[in-house]
């Protein structure tokens, strides 16, 4: 293919034809400079122009060259990789008898015994909504509150105290057996109180009596 040829001018003394290569090489050997004046489209222009719109022209295609190299490059490796991939699975398939491996783990339930429950055999429906853990109030425990309060009053208190001991330590008994059960506290509350009041009467007790007289008795 025949390169395109250019005339040059300075002070009416004509140059040429010369190519692009031609007048780039007598750039840089000095014979001539860029103040010269090239004719290009039947048109006089300066030659530093010319020459920074071609060198322009050049750069962008070399970025397209560039560009499409590596777009070229890099559908190759993608190719490659498919088609590698591809005669892998067809391998393992015709390795594997033509069965497809499951992209599943598989899962083995468990055994069935007779101890077995109903409920872990049968799958859970997760659309059905999650009941709430009932717990109830231990009755032990409100009735040890409720007898260690009846200590108070006189004449129930000869009673009340030892009910109140006695249900306060069945129902934490109760409630350590079955953690559904509520009430720990008021068994506690309960216990506190028994054990206060049973205390502070036996002191008062053994005070008073030691402030008898010598010799006197209460029976």
């Amino acid at each position: 293919m025949a390169q395109d040829t250019y005339y040059l001018q300075w002070r009416g003394q004509r140059l040429g034809p010369w190519t692009y290569e031609e007048v780039r090489a007598a750039l840089l050997s000095g014979d001539i400079h860029s103040m010269h004046q090239i004719h290009v489209n039947n048109a006089w222009m300066l030659l530093r122009d010319f020459v920074e719109q071609q060198e322009s022209t050049m750069l962008q295609q070399n970025a397209l060259e560039i560009a499409s190299e590596v777009e070229r490059r890099r559908e190759a490796e993608k190719a490659e990789a498919n088609k590698s991939q591809l005669q892998k699975q067809h391998r393992d398939w015709k390795e594997g008898g033509l069965i497809r491996p499951s992209p599943f783990p598989e899962i083995n339930p468990p055994p069935f015994s007779r101890g077995t429950p109903k409920s872990l055999l049968e799958s859970p429906d997760p659309s059905a909504p999650i009941e709430p853990e009932t717990t109830r109030l231990s009755w032990l425990a409100a009735t040890s509150l409720i007898c260690s309060l009846g200590n108070f009053v006189p004449g129930v208190n000869f009673v009340s105290w030892i009910i109140s001991i006695a249900t306060g330590h069945l129902a934490l008994i109760e409630i350590q057996r079955e953690p559904s059960i509520t009430g720990r506290g008021m068994a506690i509350a309960g216990l506190i109180i028994t054990y206060a009041l049973v205390i502070i009467g036996i002191t008062t007790l053994l005070l008073f009596r030691s402030s008898l007289p010598a010799g006197f008795s209460l029976f």
